[in-house]
């Protein structure tokens, strides 16, 4: 059996973490360090049996006295508070790209490029990224631990669809995330089509904030397709509540991404253009005989090409 190993880490990407937890290892979850609180989000699930949420002073305790096997570092920023210990190994997760097409973007990649090339050299340091062309955003090796969806509960599943042709799209603060979430995009949309948005976005009139777990999944599950709009070089063709969608048998209308998994009238329809985007949307709304066959190769897609295994192997090379 192998060693049961003590990782610090924070709480960013609370889904992400959460897949992690078959590993096996024991988990410290940084919720707050200061007056920054990271809380873990009961609402939408409890943590692992295998996680214990802390704040950043007991950490820091642990860490002086050699108390963890490993850190996994989500954001630069982690990367800064925990520069002065250089004896444990430490993992950064390359989440978000690297930007190299505007001045300012780029100004701000190369910040958080020479940090990353400061702590290879300096620490016990591996990278990771979350997709192939986000590593390659960063030019670093590394293995690419690609999410996979958890699936959801299936007694919280809705037992029905929603009245008519229901589109939905998931995300938080979207509008003021811009393109980085597509709503260059999603925001013409909203004002044509009758598109479901959940998530926190005061910004959003129509949009629904779902107050448990058990909601969210009722909503999400009742809707007919998923709507995806982000762009390269903002992110990549799929996020984790896209898989989601595709998981549950929904299939998705997106905009052309090189690394999308979505293959026009196979498991989702595919635009080139904005006017093409709202053909899509129409042709779906209009003839939802389609929804089931595509939807079956939504998720026909999702459970072969983003398996538990492959995310679990990849964290075990990369801890090993």
């Amino acid at each position: 059996m192998a060693k049961q190993l003590r990782i610090l880490t924070f709480n960013h990407h609370e889904s992400f973490l959460n897949a992690m937890a078959p590993l096996g290892h024991h988990f410290d979850i940084v919720i707050k360090k200061g007056p920054l609180d990271l809380s873990w989000n009961t609402a939408n699930r409890q943590p692992p049996e295998n996680f214990r949420l802390i704040d950043f002073e007991e950490a820091r305790a642990q860490l002086k006295k050699g108390g963890y096997d490993a850190v996994v570092a989500h954001t630069v920023k982690n990367l800064f508070w925990l520069f002065w210990i250089n004896r444990v190994l430490t993992i950064f997760v390359a989440h978000i790209p690297l930007y190299w097409d505007r001045p300012t973007r780029i100004v701000k990649s190369l910040g958080k490029l020479a940090t990353v090339w400061l702590y290879r050299l300096t620490h016990r340091f591996r990278f990771v990224a979350v997709s192939e062309w986000k590593r390659m955003t960063w030019g670093f090796s590394g293995p690419v631990v690609r999410f996979f969806p958890v699936p959801f509960p299936p007694d919280l599943l809705a037992p029905e669809k929603s009245k008519g042709v229901v589109p939905v799209v998931v995300g938080n603060a979207i509008a003021a995330r811009g393109r980085e979430l597509g709503w260059d995009l999603l925001g013409p949309l909203l004002r044509e089509f009758p598109i479901r948005v959940l998530g926190r976005n005061p910004e959003i009139p129509v949009a629904v904030a779902p107050q448990t777990y058990a909601e969210f999944i009722r909503l999400f599950s009742s809707a007919h397709f998923y709507v995806y709009t982000i762009q390269q070089p903002e992110g990549d063709g799929y996020n984790t509540a896209m898989l989601e969608a595709m998981n549950i048998g929904l299939p998705v209308v997106t905009i052309a991404n090189p690394s999308s998994p979505i293959v026009h009238g196979v498991n989702g329809l595919v635009a080139v253009t904005p006017a093409e985007l709202r053909t899509h949307i129409r042709q779906l709304l209009l003839h939802p005989e389609n929804l089931e066959r595509l939807g079956q190769g939504a998720r026909e897609t999702v459970r072969s090409m983003f398996t538990e295994e492959a995310f679990l192997q990849a964290w075990r090379e990369a801890l090993s």
